[in-house]
């Protein structure tokens, strides 16, 4: 349902969305894998800055090839100013996005589709095959405008791009909104909005492009003249809004496993929703795990996502101690059963990279939970600021399709050992998972044992 606005109303003030603790809560996204394309559509010239432009300007300087369409020219952004014809006003604002879009990263392309302003319902066609030419072959992130924004034009480029992204399984789809801050109800958001909602951190660098990129916009932030119909369409109260240390995308992708409580309600139908104590493959799974550890004894580990503590209580056989935590709180209380009679394994609920706890380790297991971690990047940094000079990271990751996973085992693999800069000590591959152990020296268990120098 389309909402009806004026931007020309005062609108919801940004303090009254800064006291949503919900937007807090929210996962936290982090930039796609490496090598893969960004592209964001915009309906009109303003629109890939406002919802968008700390991202551009990340994902540009991480080295990612960054696409930004355009649309429309915005062409009817004054329909009754005096001072610029449309065409005049056209020519202004392709201006200003190639300027908005140079200040967001030099190496980001800019492609205008010139399509009409107030009319891209009827351009579907037009714009789904713009997307589907910028994006590429590959893993690619295609960002649009939300469907739920109040804006036709918005909802027109999200519909479009949403039937590319649907025939598309290796492109992931965020939507941003922009006029939603302005009508939207901060106290009445719909639980499925917030379960999909993802928070994507910008850093000082990434905040000043975006507020030099939306300085480029001067045709909608400053009057055209003094006539009535010239006055700005972005105000400053408006432009508040994008100011902040974040931007907050709607998952379209619709992953089960990042809406809020989804694992609660696994755990609400069974103790043991994956059958981990009972199934052979888990079973020997767990056998490989702990025999491709590389040495007997650590000083301390960390087990995020512990699920019901099969693994945990092995893994607590072989360590000093052992912090083991969970998103889940049913999840946590099982596992506190399961090794009751363990006190030095510590328990905790907590959703990683965000709840990483303190202190180092010399142990650390990711098993079956990195596919769910979108902010590989945070991940990798938390691992690599904990984990001790000599320490080991495992990593072991399911390898078929499921539904509920973001990222395959090979992307979450390939990412961690890039962006730490970890070597591969121990790789064991077959169809249904992939096992990894790294560390800073890669040394081998012999070269550990003394037998290789």
């Amino acid at each position: 349902m389309t909402a009806r606005f004026r931007h020309d109303t005062d609108g919801v003030a940004e303090a009254d969305w800064a006291n949503q603790p919900w937007l807090e809560d929210l996962p936290r996204l982090g930039l796609p894998a490496p090598h893969s394309t960004v592209v964001v559509l915009a309906a009109h010239p303003d629109d890939e800055s406002l919802g968008a432009g700390g991202l551009i300007a990340t994902a540009a300087e991480a080295g990612h090839r960054v696409v930004v369409l355009v649309a429309s020219d915005g062409e009817g952004s004054h329909p009754d100013a005096v001072s610029l014809s449309a065409d005049q006003l056209r020519s202004v604002r392709r201006a200003e996005v190639a300027e908005a879009v140079a200040r967001l990263g030099a190496s980001v392309e800019l492609i205008l589709l010139r399509l009409p302003d107030g009319q891209l319902a009827g351009c579907h066609e037009a714009i789904g095959d713009a997307v589907l030419d910028a994006l590429g072959a590959g893993p690619a992130w295609l960002i649009t405008p939300w469907l739920d924004d109040g804006h036709p034009d918005h909802a027109a480029c999200d519909q479009a791009a949403a039937a590319v992204a649907a025939g598309r399984p290796d492109v992931r789809h965020f939507s941003y909104p922009i006029w939603w801050w302005h009508w939207a109800r901060p106290d009445a958001v719909s639980p499925a909005q917030r379960g999909s909602g993802r928070r994507f951190p910008l850093s000082e660098v990434a905040q000043q492009a975006k507020r030099a990129a939306l300085a480029s916009y001067r045709s909608q932030t400053a009057p055209l003249g003094s006539a009535a119909g010239d006055q700005p369409v972005l105000s400053a109260r408006f432009l508040e809004h994008f100011d902040r240390d974040h931007e907050i995308f709607f998952d379209r992708g619709q992953h089960p496993a990042g809406q809020l409580g989804y694992f609660d309600t696994l755990y609400a139908t069974s103790t043991d929703p994956w059958e981990l104590a009972e199934r052979p493959y888990e079973q020997r799974k767990r056998d490989i795990v702990l025999s491709c550890l590389p040495q007997p004894r650590f000083q301390r580990g960390f087990e995020p996502g512990c699920a019901t503590g099969e693994l945990s209580v092995r893994l607590a056989e072989r360590c000093a101690e052992l912090l083991c935590t969970d998103v889940s709180p049913a999840a946590v209380v099982h596992a506190a059963a399961r090794l009751r009679e363990q006190p030095h394994v510590q328990l905790d609920v907590g959703r990683i990279p965000v709840d990483w706890p303190a202190g180092w380790f010399d142990l650390i297991v990711l098993s079956e939970v990195g596919y769910y971690c979108e902010d590989l990047a945070a991940l990798a940094d938390r691992i690599s600021t904990s984990l001790t000079e000599d320490g080991t990271l495992l990593l072991v990751h399911w390898r078929w399709p499921a539904a509920d996973h973001p990222l395959t085992a090979e992307t979450v693999h390939a990412t961690i050992r890039e962006r730490t800069g970890l070597q591969l000590v121990v790789a064991h591959s077959e169809a249904d998972f992939l096992l990894e152990v790294l560390s800073r020296s890669g040394r081998s268990v012999a070269q550990r044992d003394g037998l290789v120098r």
